[in-house]
């Protein structure tokens, strides 16, 4: 517990994220737990998001903060709210003029509205207020029914009573199934897991190291942020005095003017505020690209605590009925599946499953080491609790990442049947490709590993879609196969899903394993290897074709190779029928 004290204190929501300010980040919002709009200045709505529809009647704002973004300035303001489902409680909420906040993170809709440059702009985060949004955080989890009625109560409520009575249940029946939801969220507090879920629902939201942003918004000082920060993450009142070298009675008080601020009465209330206050933080920060939003074409997210206590992130794509496929993220993405590539592994009757390797997406990094076959190790851990809890006996495997592929195979050949490798790599020892654009990086990175860390940085942190299309076609410009399927719109949009949690700050994972390519040893040829296909993309801009099937052949003696004509490095996005075959053969 002391340990998970001082790692709070440097983030006092380090929930998500792993940046450690050396990455510059930004959220990736849930569109529906968002609240905006655009008025005139007498204060009339003239656009708002569904979600601010839903709650307006609800929702008092004080004309002084209107009344200050009508000269021009920029307020974080605190608005009433009464939900349905009873209270009152204060909102933060930013109001801006329109010629300065649509810099902001605004849904499409919005942004648009106030890219005319007159108005005022209200944003404001409450995931509370939308059912079906505390819902799918709660299922993310894995919480069954009753178990998502007073974990949604806890966020709403706080405390047993009121719980139990949203939930309708008995209090003892609301402390059991709080008590069942806290282990699968993989928390011990009642805070924490309003914390946690708050989060979730929100989207990705990337740590805050310093707690002035509290007292900005909140006029706390800075000792009763720090305090704030670390009751609201699930720590006891005892754990937070110890580590702060304070008396308790002195954490009661400070704690009781900081409920007083907030407007709230417990641990658990706090939580969200303080989820909800950090969205609005990030909300108003200017924009750095389409990084802001999720993309309207959603993952299934599922959070599996695995038996060692780290979280993974997975989407199984189902159907449950299809044969079980894993398809395996390349080191310069995160899980999203192509919709190409789903249509036909699901028009060939597959369940899909992707999974986030340690320190990509959500999955917690593996920090125990740094060498890559111990991270791999952990994957493979990952991949088979993953199964375990889908009831999985045994999947095939669709690898644009060989190591995992490898170790799977390695350390548990019963649970994987067919392997295809698409485009499998090459160390760094024995890739002689140094043309192009592609050529070039891989001789900087080689040279400067540590410039891989900063390019990451300066890339995620501006991209868009119009950005990534260009960079994609200057990228393939030596692939004449990539470079016209870069001019698909869905390709495009597709590979930003794949790329857009780096924008998060959410990097390790892809620093550890590109850094290891480079410092990769040789690879002994592999048992067992009779279900192994391999499919090289005739024009791969990244590594030489006839290379890449010269390196394989002796290791995987017995796998079948074919090199697809008119495909590439984006061969999963552009020619996912080939994939399909390679399964089937």
């Amino acid at each position: 517990m002391r340990q998970e004290v001082e790692h709070l204190l440097v983030s006092s929501m380090g929930d998500v994220g792993d940046s450690g300010g050396l990455i510059a980040s930004a959220p990736s919002f849930n569109r529906r737990a968002i609240i905006a709009a655009v008025f005139n200045h007498a204060g009339d709505p003239l656009i708002g998001t569904r979600a601010y529809t839903d709650i307006r009647d609800y929702l008092s704002i004080a004309p002084d903060g209107f009344e200050a973004a009508r000269h021009g300035a920029v307020v974080r303001t605190l608005a009433e709210f009464e939900p349905p489902w009873g209270g009152r409680e204060l909102v933060l909420a930013a109001l801006g003029p329109a010629r300065v906040a649509f810099n902001w993170r605004l849904p499409e809709e919005i942004a648009e509205v106030a890219g005319r440059g007159s108005g005022i702009v209200l944003l404001t985060a409450m995931p509370a207020s939308d059912e079906q949004v505390l819902i799918g955080a709660c299922q993310a989890f894995g919480l069954n029914g009753l178990e998502t009625r007073v974990a949604m109560g806890a966020v709403r409520a706080g405390d047993i009573q009121p719980i139990a009575r949203i939930a309708q249940v008995s209090p003892n029946t609301a402390k059991e199934a709080l008590a069942g939801a806290m282990r699968k969220v993989g928390v011990t507090r009642r805070a924490a897991l309003v914390g946690r879920l708050s989060l979730v629902a929100l989207g990705t939201v990337p740590k805050d190291s310093h707690p002035s942003w509290l007292s900005d918004a909140w006029g706390l000082t800075v000792r009763q942020a720090q305090i704030a920060g670390l009751i609201g993450n699930g720590i006891s009142r005892g754990d937070v005095a110890t580590a702060l070298g304070l008396g308790q009675a002195v954490v009661r008080k400070e704690l009781e003017a900081i409920y007083q601020t907030f407007g709230v009465n417990t641990a658990a209330g706090l939580a969200r505020k303080l989820a909800e206050s950090l969205a609005v933080r990030w909300l108003t920060e200017a924009t750095a690209g389409d990084i802001g939003f999720d993309d309207e074409w959603s993952e299934p997210l599922s959070i599996l605590r695995t038996k060692q206590g780290r979280r993974v992130s997975y989407s199984d794509y189902g159907p449950r009925s299809g044969r079980p496929t894993l398809v395996l993220h390349s080191a310069s993405s995160n899980r999203p599946v192509s919709r190409a590539l789903l249509r036909a592994l699901h028009g060939a009757g597959r369940r899909v499953i992707a999974i986030d390797r340690p320190g990509f997406g959500l999955t917690d990094d593996f920090r125990r080491s740094r060498e890559v076959r111990a991270r791999m190790v952990a994957a493979v851990q990952d991949t088979l609790e993953v199964l375990d809890k889908l009831n999985i006996a045994q999947a095939d495997i669709v690898s644009r990442h060989t190591p995992l592929a490898v170790r799977c195979h390695v350390l548990a050949p019963e649970r994987f049947g067919v392997i295809v490798l698409v485009n499998p790599g090459l160390p760094a020892v024995v890739d002689t490709r140094r043309s192009g654009l592609s050529g070039f990086s891989k001789t900087i990175f080689e040279a400067n590993p540590w410039a891989i860390r900063q390019t990451l940085r300066g890339v995620a942190a501006h991209m868009s879609i119009p950005r990534l299309a260009r960079l994609l076609r200057t990228w393939m410009r030596d692939s004449p196969a990539d470079r016209a399927a870069a001019e698909n719109p869905e390709l495009v949009r597709d590979y930003f899903r794949g790329v857009r949690m780096f924008g998060t700050g959410r990097v390790s994972g892809c620093v550890a394993e590109m850094i290891e390519r480079i410092r990769e040893g040789p690879i002994e040829p592999l048992p067992f290897y009779n279900e192994w296909r391999i499919l090289v993309g005739s024009s791969d801009i990244l590594y030489d074709p006839s290379e890449m099937t010269a390196f394989w052949r002796p290791r995987l003696p017995g796998a079948t190779i074919r090199e697809v004509r008119g495909a590439g490095r984006l061969l999963p996005y552009s020619h996912p029928e080939a994939i399909v075959e390679a399964l089937e053969s």
